[in-house]
């Protein structure tokens, strides 16, 4: 088995064209996202995003996550190149008249595809790295890479089953090679990564969904942008009025029309930006009651004392906590279900078992498959 598996890495990795169509569809998302696909992209995901906040290193892990989705079809398929080469020279047919097993055999071609699907993951997955901090992205940590490892295995494992299943009824090269291209064609919309599945009528985010390297592609999404939105929530410093208001009565202790006018300014806008939040109603009317308090307050010059000041500081500050997180809340769940980092299932979110759940049944029942008809003895002896 060992002398097998040897033979078949070394007859992959020593033909060129074997690696080039295993790459092509990582090739195809990174140049077609660089040109064109990213700045449409976030663009979209963008026109709401809060003031001040940057996509940019967010939306190249977004890619990297599609490659690395692609890649793991992508390059099992290639490898199993080896395969469709052995039947069109009928060396298969010397094997199974050998002393060799053919579970032995069938083994040897899917320990092969994994191997080589993780090797390029692993490359893509570095490069993807390298590309993304270059693009301002905030490095990802020891426990999310972690897990994008994992699911690196996972993906290799569903992938590889799948293709050895298709691959096993191929028996030429000018088939094979039809059907790589195709694939490699076709691999970025099936993973969402030529366009954000968000904005996709709900039946092709369905025919997607039903892809199983689509959940790939949304595990990736999560774990590798799991530091960015993380970094851009902690970044944001809520709605500048919050801060506006504050700072104007730190800087007037004493009563002056001019600033006071101002501060009423600032007042007015908080209560305009409470009505865009999605808050609850009493929340939201607690704060526009408030501040319409203080606005009638602030007209009494007798009433602007040290300990009000201190007051409308500390329910502002309170406040912007509050409408902070709410916001960012909002806009990250849009910002995650339109990119196609989670999926809904009649408004209700799959939970990450789910994804790792599609993955391991794919494998397992696609080996199963294989198995039984790589298997069989060919007809014809």
């Amino acid at each position: 088995m060992a002398t097998l598996l040897k033979r078949n890495l070394k007859v992959y990795f020593k033909n060129i064209s074997n690696i080039f169509f295993s790459l092509i569809g990582v090739l195809v998302i990174f140049v077609l996202f660089v040109l064109f696909i990213g700045n449409r992209i976030t663009s979209e995901v963008g026109k709401y995003k809060p003031e001040g906040v940057s996509l940019d290193g967010a939306m190249a892990y977004w890619m990297v996550a599609g490659m690395l989705a692609s890649s793991a079809i992508t390059t099992s398929l290639g490898a199993y190149s080896i395969m469709v080469a052995d039947k069109e020279n009928k060396l298969l047919k010397d094997i199974y008249v050998s002393p060799v097993k053919k579970s032995a055999m069938v083994a040897c071609y899917m320990i092969t595809g994994m191997i080589v699907s993780l090797i390029i993951a692993i490359i893509t997955l570095i490069f993807g790295e390298i590309y993304a901090l270059a693009k301002g992205g905030k490095a990802v940590s020891a426990i999310p890479a972690l897990k994008v490892l994992g699911v690196i295995l996972l993906s290799s494992f569903a992938s590889n089953a799948l293709m050895c299943f298709i691959v096993s009824f191929i028996k030429s090269n000018s088939i094979f090679t039809i059907i790589s291209i195709i694939i490699g064609t076709l691999i970025g919309f099936l993973v969402g990564a030529y366009v954000n599945i968000g904005v996709l009528p709900s039946a092709v985010q369905w025919i997607i969904k039903l892809f199983p390297n689509a959940h790939a592609a949304a595990l990736f999404r999560q774990f590798l942008m799991e530091d960015s939105i993380k970094s851009i929530r902690d970044s944001y410093d809520g709605n500048i009025n919050f801060s506006e208001a504050i700072k104007n009565i730190n800087e007037n202790t004493a009563y002056a029309a001019d600033s006071i006018k101002s501060l009423q300014g600032y007042l007015d806008k908080l209560i305009e930006y409470s009505k865009t939040v999605d808050i609850a109603d009493a929340t939201r009317t607690d704060f526009i009651t408030k501040l319409s308090e203080y606005k009638g307050q602030l007209a009494n010059p007798a009433i602007y004392t040290e300990t009000f000041r201190n007051e409308i500081i500390n329910y502002l500050t309170e406040q912007k906590a509050i409408f902070t997180k709410v916001e960012m809340d909002v806009w990250i769940n849009s910002f995650n279900i339109q990119l196609g980092n989670v999926y809904e299932y009649n408004k209700t979110q799959a939970p990450i078992y789910a994804h790792v759940l599609v993955l391991v049944f794919t494998g397992v029942i696609f080996y199963g498959l294989s198995i039984f008809s790589l298997s069989r003895k060919p007809k014809k002896m």
